[in-house]
């Protein structure tokens, strides 16, 4: 009776081990190999577990450099929420990328929206009208200009307060014969207002001119021949810190290097298409694609 009792006793403890040793185990003690453990509440280096904040894991809810999940706001990853220095995501701010792009298809037909703003005089005006051009169709910018020297106007997009350095701007341009547009990216302020770029496409003589108004009185530069009814690009770059333009024509050899900026240094506050106001040319020019880029 004696020998059973002591069997049952040592059973006993031996159970009472193995429990012992299993509730050790079950818990976590963050101290697991990385390679072996995926403890939902532990933070080891290697794992990838929901609840933890590892820098090699890629969770939804952690905030770490290498991953490239939606919430965080990591420097090295590419989300469309976040507002990172070196990524190049269309919802935030970051130089770098065009900080605006319009195509006008977000925009009604008829009126330019705010931000633009716009000045019509006489026959002059400006609307986003539906386009059916070879290059690109949908949405676009329509100028209607007048003939008389009464008829002017120009539709402005303003930009952010202390644009300074490099502007680079883009965009596409369609135009019937016998019209005149201009371009210009605007510097200075609201009481001292003056060209930096300006540009001149005459389709009466199939010209481009870029305009230095760092002179007295402006002197033109024939940058070569322009098509008309024949969609082009425009590209125009600003280097405010060289004092200097160039315009280059995608696809065509008309090109402007180097022109003079009428006021070095100057802040840009704005850019605007014009019907050149003064030159009595009338006709029609169609605008798409407008993208810009500055601060660099």
């Amino acid at each position: 009776m004696m020998k059973n009792n002591i069997w049952f006793a040592m059973g006993l403890c031996f159970m009472l081990a193995l429990l012992f040793l299993a509730s050790s185990c079950s818990g976590d003690d963050d101290d697991d190999s990385a390679s072996l453990d995926d403890d939902s509440t532990d933070d080891d280096a290697g794992d990838d577990d929901a609840g933890d904040d590892d820098a090699g894991d890629d969770d939804t809810g952690d905030d770490d450099t290498a991953d490239d999940d939606i919430v965080d706001d990591d420097t090295s990853d590419d989300d469309t929420s976040d507002d990172d220095t070196g990524d190049d995501d269309t919802a935030d701010d970051d130089v770098g990328e065009f900080p605006f792009s319009i195509d006008f298809e977000s925009y009604a037909l008829g009126d330019l929206p705010s931000p633009w703003q716009v000045i019509e005089a006489g026959a002059t005006t400006f609307e986003v009208m539906e386009l059916a051009l070879d290059k690109y169709s949908g949405h676009g910018l329509e100028l209607s200009a007048g003939k008389l020297l009464a008829d002017s106007g120009n539709a402005k997009y303003p930009l952010p307060a202390g644009v300074t350095g490099t502007i680079d701007v883009s965009f596409d341009v369609w135009m019937e014969a016998n019209a005149t547009f201009t371009f210009v990216i605007g510097s200075g302020s609201t009481e001292e207002y003056v060209p930096a770029a300006y540009i001149v496409v005459d389709s009466k003589v199939g010209k481009l001119y870029a305009y230095d108004y760092s002179t007295e009185p402006p002197t033109g530069t024939d940058c070569g021949a322009f098509p008309t009814e024949t969609p082009m690009n425009i590209f125009v770059e600003c280097d405010g810190n060289a004092s200097t333009y160039s315009i280059n024509v995608t696809g065509w050899p008309a090109t402007c290097e180097l022109q003079n900026l009428q006021t070095p240094g100057s802040a840009f506050v704005d850019i605007n298409f014009g019907d050149g106001a003064g030159l009595a040319a009338g006709g029609i020019s169609r605008f798409d694609n407008f993208a810009g880029d500055y601060g660099l």
